[in-house]
């Protein structure tokens, strides 16, 4: 299996293997990005999930979660003390940590309203409606408390390829390290530190170090590429001089 960041680089890679490739090799190969995949091993699992976190079976996907809607249609339900100023980025952090086994413990201030804010989307809303990174939560979750669905997702995959991985963000890198970590699966990160422009989108500034550090990994680094030929550089040189 393949995982990147964005559904073009995902289509191109399935395009790349099955160009070269044997039908029946080809069709071993799949390739998504991580949204879909978090999707897909949702609607496979969600019956093992817990009553208390099981969306229903119609959930739909949620691009983007208007916090500042939500804040202001559960304001009557949540006890206060509220925060004096409510700080959307850190209660967006709160939401998308990861979920305890044991079910969402009682707290208050940010922690509440995250809670809260599951809450609303997976039982007031109709159909139920989650962001892909709680989608990616939920996975995380069911990897860790339903053994069965484990094994048959490590029995399933040999070969893990991380594309793009400089624009991986935390809820996804755990999802995989989950997953895979403890696996007999080989699992190859491919990315430049270079590219990475997905900070804005939360992606992990510092992703390549975790994966050399958690997973015990072996790096190489590409010396030449088709973007470094000689005549490129030449071009690039001139440019950069100019500006």
């Amino acid at each position: 299996v393949a995982l990147t960041y964005k559904v073009d680089a995902a289509e191109e890679l399935r395009e790349r293997v099955s160009e070269r490739c044997h039908t029946d090799l080809a069709r071993r190969f799949e390739s998504y990005t991580y949204a879909s995949f978090a999707m897909r091993l949702l609607q496979q699992g969600r019956e093992a999930l817990p009553d208390w976190c099981r969306p229903g079976s119609n959930f739909e996907p949620l691009l983007d979660f208007d916090l500042e809607q939500f804040v202001n249609a559960v304001a009557d339900e949540i006890e206060n003390p509220w925060p004096r100023r409510l700080d959307l980025l850190r209660l967006q952090r709160e939401i998308n940590s990861r979920i305890p086994t044991g079910g969402f413990p009682n707290q208050s201030g940010y922690e509440k309203i995250a809670r809260q804010a599951w809450r609303y989307n997976l039982y007031h809303s109709d159909p139920p409606r989650l962001t892909f990174a709680m989608m990616t939560r939920l996975v995380d979750l069911l990897i860790r408390i339903h053994s069965g669905f484990c094994n048959g997702l490590r029995s399933t995959y040999s070969h893990v390829l991380l594309d793009e991985f400089q624009d991986t963000t935390l809820p996804q890198y755990q999802l995989v390290k989950e997953a895979f970590a403890e696996s007999s699966a080989t699992i190859t990160a491919v990315g430049d530190d270079k590219q990475h422009i997905m900070g804005f989108a939360r992606a992990l500034p510092d992703a390549f170090q975790r994966f050399e550090n958690d997973l015990n990994a072996e790096t190489f680094e590409l010396k030449l590429n088709h973007r470094s030929s000689p005549d490129l550089v030449s071009i690039q040189r001139v440019l950069i001089q100019d500006i």
